[in-house]
């Protein structure tokens, strides 16, 4: 999904299952969302997951959310 409004984009993952991925400052201002923080942090600008507290997790947003740890683990910083 894409869309041009950010404010639209935090509705859509408060009020669905769906996450999305965001700068950590914009996702941690929200307190009813759970930010997951992607590692390394040498990461030149922080990126998390963004979910609704308590959402329920399929297994693909399960397997999704493990592969993205793993891809920004491997990241390398030129």
């Amino acid at each position: 999904m894409e869309a041009n409004a950010l404010g639209a984009v935090i509705e859509i993952v408060r009020r669905t299952n769906l996450s999305t991925l965001l700068p950590a400052k914009i996702a941690l201002a929200h307190d009813d969302l759970v930010a997951i923080t992607l590692e390394p942090e040498r990461l030149q600008r922080k990126a998390v997951l963004m979910r609704r507290k308590e959402a329920f997790l399929s297994a693909a947003v399960r397997a999704f959310i493990e592969l993205a740890k793993e891809v920004a683990s491997g990241l390398s910083v030129s």
